[in-house]
């Protein structure tokens, strides 16, 4: 890059006797100077345009985290977070859709890393509920309770391309961050108990 910006200034000189470059003169060592500082101009400038998403951005990811409500209490601030884990918690942010549903519960901790199975209660009633069915014996407000059942611990894979050299090949992280979030969503008149099971 800096050759080339080198080679660009020496044919930007005006013809004649004066101008003429040697390799060694001053002229070449000014024109090497600037070349250089146009050069870094130049692969800041590409670098830039890494920074302008928070998949690829390492110099203004604490910009994006900003931007984003980030770090929060459910594992934003961790400090042992590498660089993609926080990349991927920014964009868990941004790209986001507010629902209350269910299934939107479920398609957030799969993009978490989670296995969870969520189970709604109905109250238990005389003429329509099975003994095997969802039902709560003498709780009118179980319709108010979710059981979520978390089956694994939130996994993370080294990747070729997304991963760094010095980072983990794999790790677990506890489920603590899926409880906030769960615990920050939730419709406003649920309750939810946390169960946990180990797959063997």
């Amino acid at each position: 890059m800096l050759n080339s910006y080198f080679e660009q200034a020496k044919k930007l000189l005006p013809p004649g006797l004066i101008w003429a470059i040697s390799e060694a003169g001053r002229l070449a060592e000014i024109l090497r100077m600037s070349s250089g500082q146009l050069s870094s101009c130049h692969l800041q400038a590409e670098k830039l345009t890494l920074e302008a998403s928070p998949q690829t951005s390492d110099e203004l990811l604490a910009e994006w985290e900003e931007v984003s409500g980030l770090p929060d209490n459910c594992g934003g601030g961790n400090p042992a977070l590498t660089i993609t884990e926080r990349q991927e918690l920014v964009i868990e942010r941004l790209t986001r859709r507010g629902s209350m549903a269910v299934e939107r519960f479920l398609e957030m901790s799969r993009n978490l890393g989670y296995d969870v199975t969520i189970k709604e209660y109905k109250p238990f009633t005389c003429g329509r509920s099975f003994c095997s069915g969802p039902n709560l014996l003498g709780r009118r407000d179980a319709r108010f309770f979710w059981r979520v059942t978390i089956t694994s611990p939130r996994m993370h894979w080294f990747k070729a391309g997304r991963y760094r050299c010095g980072e983990r090949l794999g790790w677990g992280t506890p489920a603590a961050d899926i409880e906030c979030y769960f615990l920050r969503r939730k419709p406003a008149h649920t309750d939810i108990i946390f169960e946990y099971q180990v797959t063997a």
